[in-house]
């Protein structure tokens, strides 16, 4: 039960500082791609994740821009070789924006089996041992696209603070081709749970959010009787 109200606390705190967000919004513009759904093309830092539960398998990202109806967003906790490419065999799921789409500053929240809408299971293309984040460390890389050519929206390595030379192991990464460590990345120190600390309302311009969101420093236990509190 002291679980359960850790967790509620800080998502009601999370929902509570981004509920209101504001964001210079660009215009979305739509794109066909093979083999995935009519979607919003996204460029990096267009999201952020914000959570990495590793305990209960759950996780949560930001938008920083309004997606549109049907746009599709991949995440895995494959970890990315040096030499390019993911490094295969765990897995990922998806998020497709529901009817009405979804506005800037909106949070969305998924726990494991990752099957309740508009959340779902999308191990294509990255392996076939699931989206399972690991105690001993791991990552949440989101991107749109097909592994094989994906284009990174923002990348989370809770690995030792910092990103490895290359994915060597199913609980390391390089930093993702194109991703900027403390900008549209982040590595912050390494605990089974993190999330966003964010202790009052905040505003601005996409860049200006992404680099309070990209502070390591910002991150913080996501259990309170890890503290303990």
């Amino acid at each position: 039960m002291k679980r359960f109200k850790s967790i509620f606390q800080v998502l009601m705190a999370l929902l509570l500082v981004f509920g209101t967000l504001g964001v210079f919004v660009t215009s979305p513009t739509t794109v066909s791609a093979e083999s995935f759904a009519q979607t919003t093309a996204l460029s990096a830092g267009d999201i952020a994740v914000i959570s990495l539960n590793a305990d209960t398998k759950a996780m949560a990202f930001v938008t920083l821009v309004d997606l549109t109806e049907g746009t599709e967003i991949r995440f895995t906790d494959d970890g990315w070789l040096s030499t390019g490419g993911f490094r295969i065999g765990e897995g990922g799921i998806k998020y497709t924006v529901p009817t009405g789409g979804a506005l800037a500053g909106s949070i969305h929240y998924t726990i494991t089996p990752f099957t309740t809408p508009p959340w779902t299971v999308d191990n294509t293309d990255l392996g076939s041992g699931g989206f399972n984040l690991s105690t001993s460390g791991d990552q949440i890389i989101a991107f749109q696209g097909l592994a094989t050519n994906p284009t990174f929206l923002y990348a989370v390595n809770d690995r030792l603070g910092t990103w490895q030379t290359t994915a060597d192991t199913s609980n390391s990464s390089a930093l993702p081709t194109g991703l900027v460590d403390g900008d549209t990345a982040v590595a912050p120190t390494e605990f089974d749970n993190i999330a966003l600390n964010c202790t009052a309302n905040l505003t601005g311009t996409k860049q200006q959010l992404l680099a309070f969101i990209s502070g390591s420093v910002k991150y913080f236990l996501f259990f309170l009787e890890s503290l303990g509190k």
